[in-house]
């Protein structure tokens, strides 16, 4: 019984809809409305009986109506149900009140109808229902009052007492459930709204001493990555001295090596052996440079490539001791070389410029020479120079040459995985392609 009380209860709601609480109540009462009043109409035939006799087989219409619904309900048609809940009854109770005239049956019917709808009322699914009932319960009361119709009066009959008995027992019988319900309904929702309050007070204790331990855990959290940050800012400021003293330490032994060449050129009479010691020398001063703009500056990982080939041609004009010359350098003031990059780049820079110096003889003309460097499209860099001095000899050959500057210009390419060209336009040209990845930082 409990498990048929419970299905016809839950027709047509399904736990995993997306429905509300109040709403789910409001639903399963509405079901147990037409179940009981099914029963209920079925029942008051045999009261109705005595007065009208076979006409009382007309309140088998609701039932059949209430059945009806209680369909319509299983299949989650509940607006359909509740409209043609509401116009048969109340169309009913007119009827009722036509047949029984002013007898308190009516007013009883009336009354309940208008209650059973009452507590499924709902703003804004069923106010259309209520409103719509007014004039029908109206309706009976004008008509039984003032008998209009010719409606009949069975104040005398002899039945009359025991209906009203019945009636009035039903009425308080159906005020105590309804009285029962909503103080339980009410009870149940208070108690639902305290554990909401209680679940929500545990919350919110739950997220305060979650929130002071995330703030000690953030306290501590900080401290250690504060204490971290030092323990690296120390290392780091530990590395940036230490890298200093080496590249300080490796410019002194260059330059060390470059005075013990020039104490050799001292002892050297000979002009070929002496030229030798000065290329040697200022090549070894060419790799010193990179080391002293390391050691100069705070950045240990690259070097500008427009300043340091100034400083080059700088130093070679003075070791030359020749100023009558114009030097056009077009390199972009972004390209920077890392040390590894830099050495073998401004060894290379180094043996050209020194042949400008050496071969290249004014003649009335002014020297000059173009070194600039562009971006190909093959991922590569063009290291280009240019003079307008007398070129290479016709048939010139770096294989066939004794000239060591040409062989370590060609050697140092290949080492930066570039290509070494040369050849003569107005003056002697030379070309080196270095991957980009290799020679562009900046």
């Amino acid at each position: 019984m409990a498990n048929l009380w419970h299905t016809i209860s839950h027709l047509g709601i399904n736990d995993t809809q997306s429905i509300n609480s109040p709403q789910q109540k409001r639903l399963i009462f509405f079901n147990q409305v037409l179940f009981i009043g099914f029963f209920a109409t079925l029942f008051q035939i045999l009261f109705v009986w005595p007065f009208i006799g076979a006409q009382s087989l007309l309140f088998l219409i609701v039932c059949v109506v209430l059945l009806i619904c209680l369909s319509l309900n299983s299949k989650q048609k509940f607006n359909t149900s509740k409209w043609l809940y509401t116009l048969v009854i109340y169309s009913m109770g007119v009827l009722t009140t036509l047949l029984l005239g002013g007898s308190s049956l009516y007013h009883i019917q009336s009354i309940l109808i208008f209650a059973s709808c009452l507590i499924l009322f709902d703003h804004q699914k069923e106010r259309w229902q209520i409103l719509a009932g007014v004039p029908f319960v109206a309706a009976c009361i004008i008509i039984g009052e003032l008998h209009l119709f010719n409606t009949p009066d069975f104040s005398n009959h002899w039945w009359n007492e025991i209906a009203r008995i019945a009636n009035i027992s039903s009425l308080m019988s159906v005020s105590a459930i309804l009285i029962t319900f909503i103080i339980r309904l009410n009870a149940k929702n208070e108690n639902d709204l305290n554990k909401a309050l209680s679940e929500l007070q545990q919350n919110t204790r739950e997220l305060k001493k979650g929130k002071i331990d995330l703030e000690e855990i953030v306290k501590q959290r900080t401290a250690k990555l504060s204490e971290q940050r030092n323990i690296l800012q120390q290392q780091n400021e530990e590395k940036v001295i230490l890298l200093k003293e080496i590249h300080h330490r490796v410019k002194n032994n260059l330059q060390v090596i470059i005075s013990l060449i020039n104490l050799q050129l001292s002892k050297f009479n000979n002009t070929e052996v002496q030229n030798a010691l000065q290329e040697v020398q200022n090549r070894v001063h060419s790799m010193s440079l990179v080391h002293q703009k390391m050691y100069s500056t705070s950045n240990f990982k690259d070097i500008e490539l427009v300043d340091y080939t100034q400083e080059i041609i700088n130093n070679i004009s003075k070791l030359y001791g020749d100023d009558e010359y114009t030097a056009r350098i077009d390199i972009p003031q972004k390209v920077s070389l890392d040390i590894e990059t830099a050495i073998p780049t401004g060894l290379i820079i180094n043996e050209i410029v020194t042949n400008f110096f050496k071969h290249n003889h004014s003649n009335g003309i002014e020297k000059q020479f173009d070194l600039t460097l562009t971006k190909l499209e093959n991922d590569y860099c063009l290291l280009k120079y240019k003079d307008n001095g007398k070129g290479f000899p016709d048939n010139f050959k770096i294989d066939d040459s004794s000239s060591l500057g040409l062989h370590l210009i060609e050697t140092l390419a290949e080492q930066l995985d570039g290509n070494f060209n040369y050849y003569n336009q107005n003056g002697a040209v030379y070309e080196i392609q270095i991957p980009s990845s290799n020679i562009v930082k900046g």
